[in-house]
């Protein structure tokens, strides 16, 4: 090595250094230096490329990553870097070729592996593409995570089971461990088979038994086969291993649901709810779904009648969640069925977020003709179908439904 490489690569590992440091400036005035001394060195434009996304400076960093390819189109990292700025950048489309060439030169690359699945995932009509590109990536890899990420897919995305369970047993056969075991039984579990999901999360805790997600799913298989017993007994399992955990509690709280222990349910449910209540994250993590012990309580109470302390209930899980509009559409909705249209219409009309009211309309007009307030029911639809034609058989359908129920044919409003 003669003193000019010597140089170049001294600057070089003072620049990474410098980058990991964060002092993104100063290692681009080193890998500017470099450039200067050897302006065909590959990784300084690449290692540029990359500080310069991180700075947001994109126009340069795309500029520093063409450079790279052009010297050498197929240099791994600045296919990888350029592949990834550009799903970054919501450039789908276009990172598509990068990452496919990264990922045929080093199939077990997870990153590479991501970002093409990302990019697949934002264009319409490419799911054929994910798998296939799994399929390929597990093939030439044999990377047992890859595989795990496959089998996933085939079950939760692709709904097939035969194939789903062969990726797994391929797994298995290169690795049973506590992981490998329950994420088969995860597929096992959604395709409702529940038996078999048994016998391999028995095995996994056998391996290793201070998994809270085996025990919590295993609970849960026991649960769906309405073993309520040995649910319980194996959900307590997983609580003894992490108390502050609330999915186990929430699992409880069904269990106990299930067994119209609905005193014990609630306690169970307060313990959830309390957990949740700590942490921004987990809220957040539930801004659009109704798997949440709030929701378990609000059942509860409706369950007992006491609708006063249910709608506190839910005035304190909107003002904790306040995106998330199954607050007020599951709650009305069982305040109707209880004969408490009123009061299910007065929760609609609590909401002060303009963006929520969108999903309210149907319910809204509904509610309208179970309270026999017809014109006010025309008035409120007219404008919203005239001024959003395609919501017309949305809403049709919902009247034909609610007339076969026995209501009388609603009124559209449609002018």
């Amino acid at each position: 090595m003669n003193n000019l490489e010597k140089k170049i690569e001294s600057l070089f590992s003072a620049a990474l250094s410098l980058q990991g440091a964060g002092e993104g400036k100063k290692a681009i005035d080193l890998l500017d230096e470099i450039i200067q001394k050897k302006p065909d060195f590959v990784d300084a434009y690449v290692l540029k490329g990359a500080i310069l996304q991180d700075e947001e400076d994109f126009i340069e960093a795309e500029s520093s990553y063409r450079i790279a390819l052009e010297l050498e189109r197929n240099q791994p990292e600045a296919l990888q870097g350029f592949g990834l700025f550009l799903v970054s950048q919501e450039r789908y489309e276009e990172s598509i070729t990068y990452l496919k060439k990264h990922l045929e030169m080093s199939p077990e690359d997870e990153t590479s592996l991501n970002g093409l699945i990302k990019a697949f995932s934002n264009l319409p009509n490419r799911e054929d593409d994910i798998l296939e590109t799994l399929r390929q990536a597990w093939a030439k890899s044999q990377n047992i995570d890859i595989g795990l990420k496959y089998g996933f897919y085939l079950s939760v995305i692709n709904n097939e089971k035969d194939k789903a369970y062969e990726v797994f047993k391929d797994v298995l056969d290169l690795s049973k461990t506590i992981t490998t075991l329950t994420e088969f039984a995860y597929s096992c579990w959604y395709f409702d088979d529940y038996d078999m999901a048994i016998d391999l999360l028995k095995e996994a805790i056998s391996i290793d038994s201070s998994s809270i997600v085996a025990w919590r799913l295993l609970a849960n298989c026991y649960y769906q086969k309405d073993d309520y017993s040995k649910a319980l007994e194996t959900v307590e399992e997983a609580i003894a291993l992490d108390s502050n955990d609330y999915r186990n509690w929430r699992l409880k709280t069904d269990i106990f649901i299930k067994n119209k222990e609905y005193e014990k349910a609630l306690i169970s449910a307060e313990k959830g709810i309390k957990l949740i209540e700590k942490n921004s994250e987990i809220l957040e993590s539930l801004k659009d779904t109704l798997v949440n012990p709030f929701f378990q309580k609000i059942f509860i109470l409706l369950k007992q009648e006491e609708i006063s302390k249910a709608l506190e209930t839910v005035t304190e899980a909107k003002n904790l969640i306040p995106k998330n509009i199954h607050f007020y559409l599951y709650p009305a909705q069982k305040l109707t069925e209880l004969g408490l249209t009123n009061k299910a219409l007065e929760l609609l009309d609590s909401n002060e977020d303009p963006e929520l009211e969108k999903y309210f309309e149907p319910y809204r007009y509904l509610l309208l003709h179970r309270l026999n307030r017809i014109e006010e029911a025309k008035r409120f639809i007219e404008p919203i179908i005239n001024s959003t034609p395609e919501k017309s058989d949305f809403l049709a359908a919902i009247a034909a439904d609610k007339y076969f129920d026995g209501e009388p044919l609603l009124d559209l409003g449609v002018t």
